[in-house]
């Protein structure tokens, strides 16, 4: 469930993350969409990966290490199922096919991925799924 200021908080995030470049267990896919959740709903999605790894190989390998193939799966574990539609709300984690990768994301007034120099502003067409986090 949703905070009461989880708007305010969602722009404060995407404000502090704007410029922030891609890293590897601090600012990337998986733990943007974390954090996001965090400003939603005061609950950290991430907590068995953060601090476990600093390289996509590290990433990849924990993500295997706690019996999960993709960040699909890790969003349908943590979320439960996507919506049957892949239009979203503000405030939907979404899955996002990002320059050939699925990366995770966040929904406010636009889709919102982790780029190499900070946040990047993903069209309609590059959503694959949407959960809701109402």
């Amino acid at each position: 469930m949703r905070v009461r200021d989880w708007s305010t908080r969602l722009i404060g995030l995407l404000q502090e993350r704007r410029l922030m470049p891609f890293e590897w267990g601090k600012h990337d896919c998986c733990l943007f969409a974390a954090d996001a959740y965090i400003a939603l709903c005061d609950k950290d999605l991430a907590s068995e990966f953060r601090g476990r790894y600093k390289t996509e190989l590290g990433a990849y390998r924990a993500l295997k290490r706690l019996g999960y193939e993709s960040v699909d799966d890790v969003l349908s574990a943590k979320l439960g199922e996507p919506k049957a539609t892949k239009l979203p709300e503000r405030g939907d984690i979404l899955l996002i096919d990002y320059e050939g990768q699925l990366t995770a994301g966040v929904h406010f007034n636009a889709a919102w991925v982790v780029g190499e120099n900070g946040l990047v502003q993903a069209p309609p067409s590059w959503i694959v799924k949407a959960w809701s986090t109402k």
